[in-house]
């Protein structure tokens, strides 16, 4: 082994690195499971699909129990601030993601569906379900997507 690989070994194992690599990478599992989230609260807001509203709430409260099971270093759970930065604002800035799946959805399985909301308000709705899902994630509180659609 080279010095620089022992000193880099090194440098990766102290506590702070370990940490931070940590927090990187449960930051990105659940920004990467919130993305679907996002899109099946689309679908659920958008459209008007009685059959698969169902189905759709089942999908959300699975990938939210996993994000609900991450923990950071030292047992930690994020908190409501970490969870609604990286559900929500790492996807969503403004309406135009809304607007950009929508048209995307509309060009498949969702084509001829009837829309029964605008992005704008889908949007609002979405930024306020996912901040009460937060708040209660970091406080431990967190049972359903049920309790919020």
């Amino acid at each position: 082994m080279r010095f620089y690989e022992i000193v880099g070994d090194y440098l990766l194992n102290l506590p702070i690195v370990e940490q931070a690599s940590k927090r990187s990478l449960v930051a990105q599992s659940i920004s990467e499971l919130s993305k679907q989230v996002i899109i099946h609260l689309i679908k659920l807001y958008k459209f008007d699909n009685p059959i698969t509203d169902n189905k759709h709430g089942n999908d959300i409260d699975t990938w939210l129990g996993d994000i609900y099971d991450y923990k950071l270093k030292g047992n930690k759970y994020p908190s409501a601030n970490d969870y609604y930065e990286w559900m929500y604002t790492y996807w969503i800035d403004d309406v135009s993601f809304v607007t950009r799946q929508a048209r995307n959805l509309m060009k498949g399985k969702y084509a001829g569906a009837k829309v029964i909301r605008s992005d704008e308000d889908v949007h609002n709705i979405i930024k306020d379900i996912m901040n009460r899902v937060s708040v209660d994630m970091g406080n431990r509180q967190f049972n359903s997507i049920d309790d919020y659609i």
